[in-house]
């Protein structure tokens, strides 16, 4: 028998809805996503419930690449999130709580959102299933978040910093999946510090020194299942969960983790002209057990960290990663 559980947070303001139920002993299912955004952003409670489908249609599964993306200034000044502005309601997912997810089911899901969002008339195309199993997080999640920028013509961010994936998000992602506590009552300050202090004090990202001014710092995701059973349960695909949450799920959160992935007008003074903007993802997991009834459950507890910034043209651009 399996379990799950279902929990957004927003940046200063805790909000949790919770549904559970019981299913087979050789079903897995999932808990997702969590909050991210503006400092000065607020959010009240509501409730959701999560949905899922066992039906996935094959798609192609070519990678896609920054370099054909079709943005510009004018485009992305252009773009007007509708689905925002419209207060559109979420798209649930499709993803199949309780067993693993292909590339082609990744595919499908977020096309599902694509076909409901006014804002996007372009299909997500995915690499092969041994190329995405292949990436780092921090590699899927920049996959993923900038087909959803470039379908929108947003140009796309730039690549991957590795101390933003070491010392920030890694950091912190192994710092509340310790203090889960901490983290269920403060989310983004579980340890005392904004996800700001955290990049300028673990990262030495410095605005007007390194770094232009960039209004979102930090999006978070909280995956749990738990099994009957005498071991832990599998959660699948955690970065696509993640990222379609934040992107298709998050009206509670009066769309903050979107308003990061799809943010406009980064300055264009680092790297390559044509993208901008520095990301970071990192996750931790823990295993635990609790007591319900006489019986025991098995939990696996992922916590994904997305961080983000704006890097000027003093920034070492060396060790970026670019895909």
């Amino acid at each position: 028998m399996r379990i799950s559980t279902y929990l957004i947070i927003l940046l200063s303001l805790l909000f949790v809805a919770c549904a559970s139920g019981e299913k087979d002993p050789n079903e897995t299912t999932q808990m997702e996503k969590e909050p991210s955004t503006r400092p000065s952003q607020q959010d009240t409670p509501s409730s959701m419930t999560p949905s899922t489908s066992n039906t996935i249609d094959s798609v192609s599964t070519t990678t896609n690449s920054t370099s054909t993306c079709q943005a510009t200034s004018n485009s992305e000044n252009n773009f007007n999130d509708s689905f925002i502005e419209n207060k559109h309601n979420d798209i649930a997912t499709l993803f199949d709580a309780y067993s693993s997810i292909s590339v082609s089911e990744i595919a499908q899901t977020f096309n599902h959102a694509r076909d409901n969002d006014p804002t996007i008339s372009k299909h997500l195309t995915m690499p092969t299933q041994t190329k995405w199993d292949n990436m780092s997080a921090s590699q899927q999640a920049l996959f993923l978040i900038n087909d959803e920028r470039c379908a929108r013509r947003i140009r796309p961010f730039e690549g991957i910093e590795p101390k933003i994936v070491n010392n920030v998000a890694k950091a912190y992602a192994n710092y509340i999946a310790a203090n889960d506590a901490d983290f269920v009552q403060n989310p983004h300050e579980a340890d005392g510090r904004t996800p700001w202090e955290r990049l300028t004090q673990d990262a030495n990202v410095r605005v007007n020194t390194n770094a232009d001014f960039f209004g979102y710092g930090e999006n978070l995701a909280y995956h749990s299942v738990a099994s009957s059973l005498n071991y832990p349960a599998t959660v699948h695909e955690t970065t696509a969960k993640s990222v379609y949450g934040w992107m298709y799920e998050d009206k509670s959160s009066r769309y903050g983790h979107r308003l990061f992935i799809l943010s406009t007008n980064l300055i264009e003074n680092s790297g390559d002209k044509k993208v901008e903007g520095l990301i970071g993802v990192a996750t931790s997991k823990t295993n635990y057990t609790t007591t319900s009834s006489g019986r025991t459950f098995y939990w696996t507890k992922i916590h994904t960290v997305l961080n983000g910034f704006d890097p000027n043209e003093n920034w070492d651009m060396s060790n970026v990663i670019y895909k």
